[in-house]
């Protein structure tokens, strides 16, 4: 997906963004896309907002949540959802964050949804190992495990690396499920070998290759309870269904 930048005098580097604007007034703003640019807009947005403040003198940021759901499911319950993920961004630049800065959560599903969102994501990602996911992320924390940086840096790995590799793709995400030792086992059968088709894992922000690899479930601060939380997980999860933004000048 592309977005233009036109430059004839009435929409002179304006920006035109594929979604439909519901709630647009106050301090909340809610619109709807396609899901593969969910996550890409609101951050495109975000960033935007902070730009704008700025130029008025203001130290301004916000926390958004992105529900991606199928489009047939009830709008309410999504808009409910979406509610929910940006109150879980703003509690965590709250604790993490006090001096300020852009936060994001996000919530794939592919079903229904059915229970609240702590319930549905403690059953569907925390694990014996710890938490699969790092969710939410900051917006202005660069090089840091729980960044959207990092997570869009990951999640290009995987689609530009593992694009021809969808069954290891599953299979690490399953083995992440199991634990270390499945890790382990993993790495053994794709990686270690060292073949021409074996798959590269990327590193993660402060981790060494061997180091990461030993320990796919590292201590990352003190961000969450269990502490260890894996790196991967989002980002595989999101190699199939994030589109990054792809700016292109038309001139009219």
């Amino acid at each position: 997906m592309r977005f233009s930048i036109r430059f004839d005098d009435n929409y002179k580097n304006r920006l035109f963004l594929p979604i439909r604007p519901i709630v647009f007034g106050g301090d909340d703003t809610t619109f709807v896309c396609d899901g593969r640019l969910g996550l890409s807009l609101t951050v495109e947005y975000l960033k935007a907002f902070e730009i704008v403040a700025q130029e008025y003198g203001l130290n301004l940021s916000a926390c958004a949540g992105v529900a991606m759901v199928k489009s047939h499911y009830p709008f309410a319950r999504a808009y409910q959802l979406s509610e929910d993920l940006s109150d879980e961004a703003k509690s965590f630049r709250r604790e993490r964050f006090p001096e300020g800065g852009g936060a994001l959560d996000w919530y794939f599903t592919s079903g229904g949804l059915y229970d609240k969102l702590e319930p549905m994501r403690e059953r569907e990602y925390k694990v014996k190992a710890g938490n699969l996911m790092l969710r939410p992320v900051s917006l202005g924390a660069e090089g840091v495990v729980r960044s959207w940086s990092e997570i869009e840096r990951l999640t290009a790995a995987f689609q530009n690396d593992w694009v021809d590799m969808r069954n290891k793709a599953k299979a690490f995400r399953d083995a992440l499920r199991e634990g270390p030792s499945a890790v382990k086992r993993f790495r053994t059968i794709y990686i270690d070998k060292k073949s021409a088709d074996a798959p590269i894992i990327p590193t993660l922000a402060g981790f060494d290759e061997t180091g990461w690899g030993e320990q796919p479930f590292p201590d990352v601060d003190d961000y969450d309870t269990p502490k260890q939380v894996c790196g991967y997980f989002d980002a595989l999860e999101l190699m199939d269904i994030h589109m990054p933004l792809l700016e292109t000048k038309t001139q009219s």
